[in-house]
C-alpha cells in the first residue's frame, strides 16, 4: 500500500496511463520478487481506448509523454531508453488508429513527430521490440505505407 498510495494515474492520457502509472510504481520500490502464479485478471473490452477508433484527446498521450521525456527528472537514465522506447511503441498504435484521409492531419503531423524525435535511439535500443523496429523502418519510405502495411497484414 504504501508504495501506490501516492501515485496517481495520468488523467490526461487515455492510452498509455497504466504504462506510466507502473513506471512510477516499479521506481518505488526497493524489492521485486516474480511468480508464475496467475493473479492478474486483464478484462479486454470493446468499447475501450483500444478498440475504439480515434478521438482527439488520444494525443494527450503523446503530449504527456514528450513532456515525460523531455524533464531528465522524470526518468532514471538507465530506464530512460526503455522508456522511450515504449513510449514510442505507444505513439505507432495511436498513429495506427487515425485515419489517413480526412481532417486529421495535424495529429498525424504531431505523432510522426514524437516518433521521429526518438525514432532512432529506439531502432537501436537492443530491447526495442521487433515489431516497433520493423515499423520504425518501414517509416523512413513514409507513416502511410506503415499504417497500409498494418491494415493489409494486421495487427
Amino acid at each position: 500500500k504504501e508504495v501506490v498510495e501516492d501515485i496517481l494515474f495520468n488523467e490526461n492520457m487515455i492510452i498509455g496511463e497504466d504504462f506510466v502509472y507502473k513506471y512510477q510504481v516499479f521506481l518505488n520500490i526497493d524489492k521485486l520478487v516474480c511468480t508464475n502464479q496467475k493473479l492478474y485478471a486483464y478484462l479486454i473490452r470493446g468499447k475501450s481506448a483500444m478498440r475504439n477508433g480515434f478521438n482527439a484527446k488520444k494525443i494527450n498521450t503523446i503530449d504527456e509523454l514528450d513532456k515525460m521525456i523531455e524533464n531528465k527528472s522524470n526518468l532514471i537514465p538507465e530506464y530512460r531508453d526503455g522508456f522511450i522506447s515504449r513510449s514510442v511503441n505507444i505513439a505507432i498504435v495511436i498513429l495506427l488508429m487515425i485515419p489517413i484521409e480526412g481532417q486529421y492531419g495535424d495529429y498525424r503531423a504531431r505523432v510522426k513527430k514524437f516518433i521521429k524525435k526518438f525514432r532512432w535511439s529506439t531502432l537501436t535500443n537492443p530491447k526495442t521490440r521487433l515489431k516497433v523496429k520493423l515499423s520504425l523502418l518501414i517509416s523512413y519510405f513514409g507513416f502511410d505505407t506503415v499504417q497500409r502495411l498494418f491494415a493489409l497484414f494486421g495487427r
